[in-house]
């Protein structure tokens, strides 16, 4: 009997191994999921940046040619109109240029903020999702484990009075960690063993309750 405890209890470390090896694994999945994420948004920033050159180009061509078409109007206009006019001008090209790259900067800044905040909370809603998923697988296994235990020291130590329920409740307000069910569990089935016939059809219904798991 022992030894068929020993091989369950082996069953289930390896079956925790695995479960924290997909756990770890889904971690690195997320973790690489995150970086190529990073890459997609430097991407973006860059072609973002790239945009805002070939525009700022396009201004700059513009204002070179309004330039061309005022070194003609210049030479048709006196001394005095033409200190007022370049004044004018100065005074234009300063405060509408500089006004036009901080407003398209403020757009370009605001939209690579945007997309990282947007990628990096899809993936913080998978992760937690799926950890909530591998959470109750774990806990469903622990459960299985536990009455499993149970019912062989029941069967071992013959005693019918053992409620199972009530040990696996008392067990979880100890806050026992699974690697001290087994001890605990032979410990409660010792301290008041009663012989009784119907020990194994006690154990058969226990058995009904594992299932249910």
């Amino acid at each position: 009997m022992k030894a068929l405890l020993t091989e369950r209890e082996n069953e289930w470390k390896k079956r925790e191994g695995e479960l924290i090896a997909a756990v770890e694994a889904q971690r690195k999945s997320f973790t690489s999921l995150v970086s190529s994420k990073d890459q997609e948004i430097e991407a973006l920033k860059h072609e973002l940046h790239t945009v805002a050159a070939k525009r700022i180009k396009t201004l700059e061509e513009q204002v070179a040619a309004k330039d061309k078409e005022l070194t003609e109007i210049k030479h048709r206009l006196s001394d005095k109109e033409l200190e007022l006019l370049e004044l004018r001008e100065k005074e234009y090209e300063q405060s509408s240029r500089q006004e036009r790259l901080s407003q398209f900067a403020i757009r370009v800044c605001f939209i690579s903020k945007y997309s990282r905040s947007i990628s990096a909370l899809t993936l913080l809603q998978d992760a937690q999702r799926r950890a909530a998923e591998l959470e109750e697988q774990y806990n469903k296994l622990k459960d299985r484990y536990f009455f499993a235990l149970a019912i062989n020291v029941k069967m071992s130590t013959n005693n019918s009075s053992l409620d199972l329920n009530s040990l696996y409740d008392e067990a979880k307000e100890l806050c026992l960690p699974p690697d001290q069910w087994q001890d605990w569990l032979l410990q409660k089935g010792l301290a008041k063993t009663k012989p009784s016939a119907v020990a194994n059809d006690d154990s058969d219904s226990e058995k009904e309750d594992v299932e249910g798991f």
